[in-house]
C-alpha cells in the first residue's frame, strides 16, 4: 500500500525565474518619489510620451498637488500626468500632505490652494485612491483633517480607497520603539489610532515598515519581553511586526499597504544599510503576511551601498512579484503566521492556497542551524531548519489522499538554485513493485527514475533534472509519478535553472 502525500521543495533565495508565468493577484502600487510624469515644457500633453504601464507588474503615479511636493493641482504638469495615466489604464490616487490638505490647518510659511482634493477630485472624479500624510503636535490637527479629506473625496466618489500613512487597526505594536508607544490607545498625539482607523472611514492600512526602526532599542534587554540578539535581526523584527499588528486586526474588505523602503539614513535612526538579501528577504515576508500591495519609498536607496532609486524600484518589484504564482490558483489564500520571534531573531513567513503551502524562513539570530515548529497540518513536517544568516524558501504539495491511505506520504526535496538533483523517498507497507517516472504538463513522460520491486519500508531516489535522453530538461513545471500496482501518487516540482 503506497503512503501518498506531500512534496517538499527547498531553496535559497527565491527569484523570479522560479516561477511559471500568471497572471498577477496584487499591484505594486507607487512609490512616494513617483510624482509626476516626464514633461516637456510646451508641448501639449496629447504629444507628450505616454506612460507605458504594465497591469501589476509595474509602479504608478501619484501626484502630490500643492505645497513643497508638486505643481497646483491645475498645474498642466500635473492633469497631463493623470490624463497619461487614465489612458494607460493605471490605478490613480492622490497624495494629501498637511502642506495641501483642506480645513482646518495649513503649516507657515506654506500656503498651497487648500482644497487640492477636491480640484484633482473635479478633474478626476473616478480616482481609485486618497492617501494622506497628515501630520501635526496634537489630535486636534491630525483627526480633523483625516474625516474631511475622506468626507470630501467621498462625495465625489463613494467608492474611494483612502489610507493615512502609518494609520492601521491594531492596540499593540511591539515594533516601536518606546514602551509608551507600543499601546496604540497611547500615541504621542494622545490619538487612539486604532479607533481613528476604524472609525473615520479608512480602509487602507498603511503602517511604515523601514528596515531601520530604531535598532538599538531592539537590541536592549528587557525591551518588549526581550530583546533581538543582534543588530541585523533588530532591523529585519521591527517592520514585520508593525505589518502583523495591522493585519491581525484589519477588517474585512480593508487593504492592507505598508510602507516600505531599502534604507532611510535620516531622522536619527543612524542604522546599517541591510543587506540585499534581507530587503528582498523582507519584501517577501511582508507580502506572505498578508500585504495586498505596497508604497515604496526610494529616496533613501541612494544612501545604500547597492542600490540607487531606480535599481531598488526594479529591485523591489521583481522580489514582490516572484510570489505572484503562488497566489493564482485558488480563491482563498491563508495567511499561516502573523507573529514575530524578536528574541531569536528567527522568522517564518507562509501562506496556504488548496494543497500548496509555501514558507520563507530567515535565520537572524545566533543559532545554527535553527530549528522553527510549524503549524499542524497533515502533511506538513513538524520542524524546519534554516543554516544561521540565511533566507531559505520551502514548497509543500500537501496531498490530497484517498480515505484508505490517511497517514500516506511521500517526501521530495529539490536541492538549491540552480537545481542539480532531486531526492524522491517514498514509504511502502508492504513489499511491492513501484515506479517513479518524471512527467511534463501534459502527461509525456519524459523519463523513469526507477521501475522495480521494493521491500516494505522507506526508499530513496535521486533524479538528475534530465530525460530518458540524458539531456538537461529546461526550467518549468514538471510532475513526479510514483505508481504501485494498486496505487499511485503524483506531485508537482518547479525545476529552477
Amino acid at each position: 500500500m503506497v503512503r501518498c502525500a506531500f512534496i517538499l521543495l527547498v531553496c535559497s533565495a527565491l527569484s523570479v525565474s522560479v516561477l511559471a508565468d500568471s497572471d498577477c493577484q496584487t499591484p505594486i502600487f507607487t512609490d512616494w518619489s513617483k510624482m509626476l510624469l516626464p514633461f516637456t515644457e510646451g508641448l501639449p500633453c496629447e504629444e507628450q510620451d505616454p506612460f507605458d504601464y504594465e497591469e501589476c507588474a509595474d509602479y504608478t503615479y501619484v501626484p502630490h498637488p500643492g505645497g513643497s511636493h508638486g505643481p497646483d493641482p491645475w498645474d498642466p504638469r500635473t492633469r497631463c500626468t493623470y490624463d497619461r495615466v487614465t489612458a494607460a489604464g493605471a490605478p490613480r490616487g492622490v497624495m494629501i500632505r498637511h502642506r495641501n490638505c483642506p480645513f482646518p490647518y495649513n503649516y507657515e510659511p506654506y500656503t498651497p490652494e487648500p482644497y487640492a482634493i477636491n480640484l484633482v477630485l473635479n478633474y478626476v472624479p473616478d480616482m481609485e485612491f486618497v492617501f494622506m500624510d497628515l501630520e501635526g503636535h496634537t489630535l486636534d490637527e491630525v483627526e480633523p483633517n483625516v474625516r474631511e479629506v475622506i468626507a470630501r473625496a467621498r462625495a465625489v466618489n463613494p467608492d474611494i480607497r483612502a489610507g493615512n500613512y502609518n494609520y492601521f487597526p491594531g492596540e499593540y505594536d511591539g515594533s516601536r520603539p518606546r514602551e509608551s508607544q507600543a499601546d496604540r490607545t497611547n500615541d504621542p498625539f494622545g490619538a487612539d489610532l486604532n479607533e481613528i482607523y476604524l472609525t473615520s472611514g479608512l480602509d487602507v492600512a498603511m503602517p511604515s515598515c523601514y528596515p531601520y526602526e530604531y535598532y538599538e532599542r531592539h537590541t536592549m534587554p528587557g525591551q518588549y519581553g526581550g530583546s533581538s540578539p543582534n543588530k541585523r535581526s533588530a532591523l529585519f523584527w521591527a517592520p514585520l511586526e508593525r505589518l502583523c499588528v495591522a493585519k491581525r486586526d484589519l477588517p474585512p474588505g480593508h487593504l492592507l499597504m505598508p510602507v516600505t523602503t531599502p534604507f532611510v539614513a535620516w531622522d536619527g535612526y543612524e542604522a546599517p544599510p541591510p543587506p540585499p538579501a534581507d530587503v528582498e528577504a523582507l519584501t517577501q515576508h511582508l507580502r506572505l503576511r498578508g500585504a495586498d500591495a505596497f508604497y515604496s519609498w526610494s529616496s533613501g536607496a541612494d544612501d545604500h551601498p547597492d542600490f540607487d532609486s531606480e535599481s531598488y524600484r526594479q529591485f523591489a518589484l521583481a522580489a514582490w512579484l516572484a510570489l505572484d504564482g503562488y497566489f493564482g490558483s485558488a480563491d482563498s489564500v491563508e495567511v499561516l503566521n502573523l507573529e514575530t520571534n524578536k528574541i531569536a531573531g528567527v522568522e517564518w513567513s507562509g501562506i496556504r492556497n488548496g494543497q500548496q503551502v509555501v514558507i520563507l524562513a530567515s535565520n537572524l539570530g545566533v543559532e545554527d542551524p535553527a530549528t522553527i515548529a510549524l503549524p499542524q497540518i497533515e502533511g506538513l513536517p513538524a520542524t524546519i531548519t534554516v543554516p544561521l544568516g540565511e533566507h531559505v524558501w520551502f514548497e509543500f504539495e500537501l496531498a490530497d489522499c484517498p480515505a484508505e491511505f490517511p497517514d500516506s506520504r511521500m517526501n521530495l526535496f529539490v536541492s538549491p538554485s540552480p537545481l542539480t538533483r532531486a531526492i524522491i523517498s517514498f514509504q511502502l507497507e508492504r513489499a511491492a513493485w513501484a515506479e517513479v517516472g518524471v512527467y511534463d504538463l501534459a502527461g509525456k513522460r519524459l523519463t523513469v527514475v526507477a521501475s522495480r520491486e521494493y521491500e516494505v519500508g522507506e526508499h530513496t531516489l535521486t533524479w538528475n533534472g534530465r530525460d530518458s535522453q540524458g539531456q538537461a530538461l529546461p526550467a518549468g513545471t514538471y510532475f513526479i509519478r510514483l505508481s504501485t500496482e494498486s496505487s499511485e501518487a503524483a506531485r508537482k516540482v518547479i525545476l529552477i535553472k
